[in-house]
């Protein structure tokens, strides 16, 4: 049956990070348009025949409570680094060249565990990328001092030349589709645009065309809307049926259409002369050889996790080579155990550092472009099981 399918590989993907899910949650991430009310009975069936299980209105595939009691501890904690990272992104917004912030990562599904960072999604300013992120981070250099530098994770950066995601799989479209907008007068509106490809992967993130809360507050047809609510305990053993035009959890009074401050329409203005070009290269070059060292160093993070970065003029973000593709490779064995195939063509873009059978499909104009000065990763060693809270884009 082709929703059950499609409601065991939403299961088996978030059975990766040992994280049960709401029906509300199950419907959001369908691969195939699907009515609300066709759930319930679906589940009903998949619970009775014990092929998923079902506690405190939370599914999974596996019959353990422990985990449903883990989730509704980390959507709690998550609440809370949820304002804190309100709060931050308003004031990141105010570095020179800063046109847009999301929060992505396991805080973006509403979850976070005792030792959870906050992942922020930075746009900026076409060709001012690396001055901005150099800025920004020797603020964060700060925050080490005080112990908060876990609050400020500026892991993925892109400017508005390349709006546009080039990995395309169920693991960026999931990232996409749940990216929590902060600040970004129109330009996080534009990154939705942009990426709308990701509705093939989950159509039922938007209720008809799609709607998304815009960075002015507005509904926007055509784009995102974000992931359902949480009803908590609300969410009783017979309250599977999705309800349709839930908006995405953020802080109802946060002015997402921010007004740049004096002191960064002054800096803006020295840094936007043609010479300043040479800085921001500069910034690239200096980067990048650092980052290179590392990865040819096999640095890991206080996590574990392989230090690497891929960068270019418009864009720094974690090699794809490491975490995204050890998640979609264990995806698709889970799937091969479940007997499922994909419902849709996949829509993987070439990852720099892989071996091409495992990205089947590349679409036209979508493998990313080969950066000057930087040579890929080699593939890494895929055995490990990635920790359980690492939903973020490539981290």
């Amino acid at each position: 049956m082709p929703l059950e399918s499609s409601i065991l590989k939403v299961l088996a993907y978030f059975d990766l990070f040992n994280y049960p899910v709401s029906g509300e949650e199950i419907f959001f991430f369908l691969d195939s348009r699907t009515a609300p009310s066709a759930l319930p009975a679906v589940l009903g069936s998949l619970v009775a025949e014990k092929r998923i299980y079902r506690h405190d209105g939370l599914f999974s595939l596996r019959d353990d409570r422990s985990l449903m009691t883990k989730r509704l501890t980390g959507n709690v904690r998550a609440g809370i680094l949820l304002s804190i990272a309100a709060k931050n992104a308003r004031f990141l917004f105010q570095f020179p060249f800063v046109r847009g912030i999301g929060v992505s990562g396991s805080l973006s599904k509403n979850y976070a565990d005792e030792n959870a960072d906050i992942d922020y999604f930075v746009i900026t300013h076409t060709g001012r990328l690396w001055i901005a992120r150099t800025l920004m981070h020797l603020y964060k250099k700060l925050t080490f001092l005080t112990g908060r530098q876990h609050r400020y994770c500026m892991n993925y950066y892109i400017d508005e030349k390349a709006i546009e995601i080039e990995e395309k799989n169920e693991f960026t479209a999931i990232e996409l589709v749940t990216l929590k907008p902060f600040c970004g007068n129109g330009t996080i509106d534009k990154l939705f645009s942009a990426n709308d490809w990701a509705l093939a992967y989950y159509p039922n993130s938007t209720p008809g065309k799609g709607n998304h809360t815009s960075m002015t507050g507005q509904t926007t047809p055509g784009t995102f809307k974000g992931i359902p609510g949480i009803r908590f305990h609300n969410s009783g053993e017979g309250s599977d049926t999705p309800a349709a035009g839930t908006g995405p959890i953020r802080t109802d009074d946060m002015p997402l259409a921010l007004k740049d401050s004096r002191l960064k329409k002054i800096l803006e203005t020295c840094l936007s002369h043609p010479l300043i070009d040479r800085l921001d290269d500069y910034c690239l070059r200096v980067t990048s050889r650092r980052w290179k060292k590392k990865e040819e160093g096999k640095k890991v993070n206080m996590k574990g996790l392989p230090m690497a970065l891929q960068t270019g003029k418009h864009y720094a973000k974690p090699n794809p080579a490491f975490l995204q593709r050890n998640i979609m490779r264990r995806f698709s064995e889970k799937l091969r155990e479940l007997g499922i195939r994909p419902a849709y063509p996949p829509l993987h873009a070439h990852v720099p550092g892989t071996t091409p059978e495992l990205t089947p499909n590349p679409v036209p104009g979508c493998t990313p472009s080969t950066v000057p000065g930087y040579t890929p990763s080699p593939v890494p060693d895929l055995t490990a099981a990635p920790p359980a809270d690492r939903f973020a884009f490539g981290k």
